[in-house]
């Protein structure tokens, strides 16, 4: 393949409701399709990732192409494989760290209090400023290590995520392709959230 040549990417949509992905077709290729669909009693071999299709001309509905070169195929495309295409993992999983993140803070809390509570009066520790402040300051340095600990999780799946794009099922073409419930680039965008959400909390705490 030239860089610089026009590729066809076309999106066959079949009256059966199958839709056939092809890509790497030249000018004469594409057309060659649509001359088909526009003479129903034509007929094309078609060969598909592990068999021969003879498609007949009847059976097209409609068709949709994308033009593009080689060097859109090996970067911009190989980054919308890896940020646009159907999660491995979900969303779900990056929540359950989070919930388990807030849930093991709570119990950091509790554990705090509890070991200021045999040290000491409770209600001392609570009526006296700098008692309760040591309180807080010591709970949220119990806590770093979990926030440090959740987020290197939540980043390495995501990355992994990421890289597992690049072998996805995904085409040039996008019309008629199953819908993408979740794409890859959400975990990531809620690691990072997670990341400065959680930053700027433990930030305003220690100022109180």
């Amino acid at each position: 393949m030239n860089n610089r040549t026009i590729y066809y990417a076309l999106s066959v949509f079949l009256k059966n409701g199958d839709v056939l992905h092809l890509s790497g077709l030249s000018r004469e290729e594409k057309d060659r399709y649509f001359t088909l669909a526009r003479n129903p009693q034509m007929s094309l071999l078609i060969e598909e990732e592990n068999s021969i299709r003879n498609l007949l001309g009847s059976d097209i509905a409609s068709i949709t192409y994308k033009k593009y070169t080689q060097t859109y195929e090996k970067t911009v495309f190989q980054l919308e494989k890896m940020f646009l295409s159907e999660s491995s993992f979900g969303n779900g999983i990056y929540f359950l760290i989070i919930k388990l993140f807030v849930a093991l803070c709570f119990l950091v809390a509790i554990k705090e209090t509890a070991s200021g509570a045999l040290k000491g009066d409770l209600m001392s520790i609570i009526l006296d400023a700098d008692k309760l402040g040591k309180l807080f300051t010591d709970s949220l340095a119990a806590a770093k290590p979990l926030f440090h600990y959740s987020y290197i999780i939540m980043l390495a799946i995501s990355l992994v995520d990421l890289v597992l794009g690049l072998i996805a099922k995904y085409h040039i073409n996008q019309d008629g392709a199953p819908a993408i419930h979740t794409r890859r680039c959400s975990g990531l965008a809620i690691t990072v959230i997670f990341i400065i959400v959680v930053s700027l909390i433990f930030s305003a705490l220690l100022k109180i």
